[in-house]
């Protein structure tokens, strides 16, 4: 099978820390942070799409949280937040206006995953904590591999794979037998 796919994934990392008085932080660094994420994820989409549209299933896959809107995630760093989904809802318009003609889905973790900013940023203990990248890879192939019926849904790296028959995920471990810590975003 071919597989003809766009990965969208718009990352920032946030160095600038958020004082009591949201007032000084920047306006620069509010506007990066979404719109990189929503004008990024928009313009890799549109950019690519005559390319899609010749393929015999095309994909664009988002790399976004299902949109969760408990106040939790949002007061610890709501311009993060607000940029991520502004990704996912990327994803919901894209979906509907493609419909029949490209997939649209979006794929997020299950737990942290032991990715270069997640060794950068929070270090050794974090990745102990983590899965290696290889099960979004893995599960990308799985949601790749469907027909473009298989579209506008909200997708969790473990629930994918559990769905195409993994049932042991010990080999996605950084530090098997360590107590993985919950990506953002999912409520337990």
């Amino acid at each position: 099978m071919s597989i003809t796919p766009l990965f969208v994934t718009a990352s920032l990392t946030m160095k600038v820390p958020v004082p009591p008085d949201f007032r000084i932080v920047p306006a620069f660094v509010i506007v990066s942070a979404v719109g990189l994420a929503l004008v990024g994820t928009w313009l890799a989409s549109r950019t690519c799409l005559p390319h899609l549209l010749k393929a015999r299933t095309p994909h664009i896959l988002n790399l976004a949280p299902p949109l969760n809107l408990h106040p939790h995630w949002f007061g610890p760093h709501t311009a993060y937040t607000i940029a991520k989904y502004n990704m996912s809802l990327v994803v919901l318009g894209l979906a509907e206006e493609l419909k029949g003609r490209v997939a649209v889905n979006a794929l997020w973790p299950q737990t942290t995953i032991a990715t270069a900013a997640v060794w950068n940023r929070a270090g050794q203990d974090m990745v102990r904590q983590s899965r290696k990248p290889e099960i979004m890879a893995e599960a990308a192939h799985a949601i790749l591999t469907k027909g473009l019926d298989f579209t506008g849904r909200f997708l969790i790296d473990e629930q994918v794979l559990r769905d195409a028959g993994v049932r042991d995920f010990t080999a996605y471990a950084c530090a098997p037998g360590e107590a993985l810590r919950r990506d953002l975003f999912l409520d337990a």
